[in-house]
């Protein structure tokens, strides 16, 4: 993800720099000089009869420059539809890792009710379920052990532990 971004502003910086370095070809001459303290100046304007001219590059035409700025715009819109790209993938995945934290959440739940519905079913206590009408049904040892062997099948296919 942080190569794609890099890769992105990267291509948009030298969108921008080509189009300055476009801009700036239409000056007519660049002079050269150098201070006192041996820093190097350019101007479009002599310091003094020290003053270099520097050779430029030929200056691009209107066309040029239209077409220039045609390319640097598609390619920042490009950049653009491929970071709207990465930003919907980098959604997407957080989303669905919110989603399988979720079931892991419901799963260890899940793991630890049966978990405790074991330790009951087994202390040798009178167990009893109700139906939907609150009437008791006790349990025999028979569906103790039946009930706990369920359980224990569950807790072997979905349980880590």
């Amino acid at each position: 993800m942080k190569t794609k971004l890099f890769r992105h502003l990267g291509l948009k910086v030298f969108a921008v720099i080509a189009l300055f370095g476009i801009s700036t070809s239409s000056i007519s001459a660049v002079y050269k000089w150098t201070d006192e303290n041996g820093k190097v100046h350019y101007s479009d304007k002599p310091f003094d009869e020290k003053s270099k001219t520097v050779k430029m590059k030929r200056q691009r035409t209107n066309e040029e420059i239209i077409q220039a700025k045609e390319r640097a715009s598609s390619l920042l819109r490009h950049q653009n539809k491929i970071q709207e790209i990465a930003d919907e993938e980098a959604r997407d995945k957080k989303r669905d890792d919110q989603k399988k934290a979720k079931q892991q959440r419901k799963l260890t739940s899940l793991c630890q009710q049966a978990k405790r519905e074991i330790r009951i079913l087994s202390q040798g206590r009178v167990t009893y379920n109700t139906d939907e009408n609150g009437k008791k049904h006790y349990l025999s040892d028979a569906e103790k052990n039946q009930q706990i062997a369920a359980l224990q099948q569950q807790i072997k296919e979905n349980c880590q532990n």
